[in-house]
């Protein structure tokens, strides 16, 4: 038989504008001869709809959603779909897969696994499934098992540790399939498209059984998926990839090889691509038209305005230029060149007077102060007058506000709540400061868009005379090193110590920064996530304690 697995982009909380894409692409797949379309995880709704599950109206669109659906599509499909569960006990739904063929929307499967660790929170809505009568469908004189993402994670000979007892993928094989197919919507994050395929070839060779991996695709909030969608023969052959970060439809001819799958991309490749999506989306999902980047001159503004221009084009990418008494002639000409390079319109609106008159006005509250606070309050007073210009022309225009802030500088608080944090999108805040500069000089392969000499000068924020970032902090390529084990890896101060070369002294006041500046990302801008743990949902810490790692 022929199936068509469809590597969809849903719009969250919007069943009918995923039954017209769903509709378009099953008379697409009948036009190929298909038998079948399959849809991702919760491909009705989109991968995630939170709290929306909990309302009934949004519930009963669903179902009205699945019933045009099934009433009219040319060729039956299979989809993600959250159904009520029915019991007495437990949260209300279920994370299903259903048929919608002929008219009627027939549940085929359950999901058994149900995740609730790093960004997952599922089990927030959703309890497992029955799996009696549930689990395989048959079409085209083919029996297909079904097991939905989290479902297929758990083979024990894979994993040394695994979170459940069960194996749905073994219950699935032992009714005798000759397919299995996975709906899935795994987020993005560094590497994960290839470990993902590894667990997959596996569980075909373990099984000597075709698998078929459906994933969703796009954007939605600070998650990004890649999509991943996959045809893997019985011999745990990779037959075809699905391209990343956009919709695709993959045909299968379950009597033949599929020929040569797409190659795998560079890391940097996959994090432009990756970063562009989650921007398009945002903004486009946001219903946000024009964005608003201000530029420094330094690295990270470069980069977010180029990812922005990237992904919705030049024309919808304004510049800001915002000087200070300390800004540089290298970076306003730098800023300038950028603008330039990337073909966007850039405004200059100076910060002095504005910050001239704040201090004038603040001075007599002033008197008193610590004098040790009075160079950090004269900084952020500058970075605070450009967020108050930055979120004005917001207004003014219509316009979304990116932040520019990288993960090294999210963590160490090294940004100013109000000032530079100012935005609706943090594009960068998941990307560590040694990463931003290969991303850099990976989207100058081409050609110049960041000016060089934006990429070689020394950072600095340029609110203070002669101010550099290693005034105050490591050289970056020591405290991304710090960061990522401390941040990402969960190591503590004794064991970093061991493994990297810094005084006890400066480690211990890195480490401190990072766990001070908790209360600056409870207010952040939203961060897309691209590494396995990136600050948001995936890293819950609290802001007053006491803990000293």
């Amino acid at each position: 038989m022929k199936l068509a697995l469809f590597q969809l982009n849903p719009l969250v909380g919007a069943p009918e504008t995923n039954v017209k894409r769903l509709l378009q692409a099953a008379h697409e797949a009948v036009a190929e001869g298909a038998e079948l379309l399959v849809a991702p995880e919760l491909a009705i709704c989109g991968y995630l709809p939170k709290d929306l599950l909990f309302r009934a109206d949004m519930t009963g669109q669903i179902l009205l959603a699945l019933q045009h659906l099934a009433q009219s599509s040319p060729l039956p499909i299979l989809l993600g779909a959250p159904l009520t569960a029915g019991g007495p006990v437990g949260t209300p739904l279920t994370n299903s897969a259903v048929l919608c063929e002929n008219g009627k929307v027939r549940p085929v499967a359950h999901k058994r696994l149900i995740p609730n660790y790093d960004i997952f929170d599922e089990k927030r809505y959703f309890e497992p499934g029955p799996t009696e009568g549930f689990g395989c469908i048959e079409i085209g004189g083919k029996k297909l098992g079904i097991t939905i993402c989290e479902d297929a994670w758990n083979d024990a000979d894979y994993w040394p540790h695994h979170r459940y007892e069960e194996d749905p993928v073994a219950r699935v094989m032992a009714q005798g399939v000759d397919a299995m197919l996975n709906l899935a919507a795994s987020p993005f994050a560094e590497n994960k498209h290839l470990f993902r395929e590894r667990i997959f070839v596996h569980l075909a060779k373990k099984h000597q059984t075709p698998v078929y991996v459906c994933g969703q695709t796009g954007a939605h909030d600070h998650l990004i998926f890649d999509g991943g969608s996959l045809v893997i023969g019985a011999d745990g052959q990779v037959q075809q990839r699905a391209p990343l970060f956009e919709e695709a439809l993959l045909l299968v001819d379950t009597e033949e090889d599929s020929g040569t799958p797409l190659a795998h991309l560079d890391r940097f490749d996959n994090l432009e691509k990756a970063l562009c999506l989650g921007i398009k989306d945002y903004v486009q999902k946001c219903g946000a038209h024009k964005v608003i980047v201000g530029l420094s001159g330094g690295i990270d503004s470069a980069v977010t305005a180029a990812l922005a221009v990237k992904a919705l084009g030049p024309e919808r990418v304004t510049g800001v230029r915002m000087p200070s008494a300390y800004s540089s002639a290298h970076s306003l000409k730098d800023a300038e060149d950028l603008a330039t390079f990337l073909g966007i319109e850039c405004h200059t609106v100076a910060i002095e007077p504005v910050v001239e008159s704040l201090r004038q006005q603040l001075a007599p509250a002033f008197e008193g102060g610590p004098p040790a606070l009075a160079d950090v309050t004269d900084q952020n007073l500058q970075a605070r007058a450009r967020g108050v210009i930055l979120m004005g022309l917001s207004n003014r225009w219509g316009a979304m506000v990116l932040t520019t802030g990288n993960k090294s500088e999210v963590a160490v608080g090294y940004a100013t709540l109000y000032g530079d944090m100012c935005g609706a999108l943090a594009p960068i805040a998941d990307v560590w400061k040694t990463d931003v500069y290969t991303l850099a000089n990976f989207m100058n392969r081409h050609g110049e868009v960041i000016p060089t000499s934006t990429i070689t000068k020394p950072p600095s924020a340029e609110l203070k005379p002669g101010q550099v970032d290693q005034d105050s902090l490591p050289p970056y390529e020591i405290l991304d090193d710090i960061l990522r084990r401390y941040v990402e890896d969960g190591e503590g101060c004794d064991l970093i110590l061991s493994e990297v070369d810094c005084d006890e002294e400066e480690l211990r006041r890195i480490l401190k920064l990072v766990d001070r500046s908790e209360y600056k990302r409870w207010q952040s801008a939203c961060v897309l996530r691209v590494s396995p743990k990136a600050f948001g949902e995936g890293r819950r810490m609290p802001v007053a304690m006491d803990f000293r790692a």
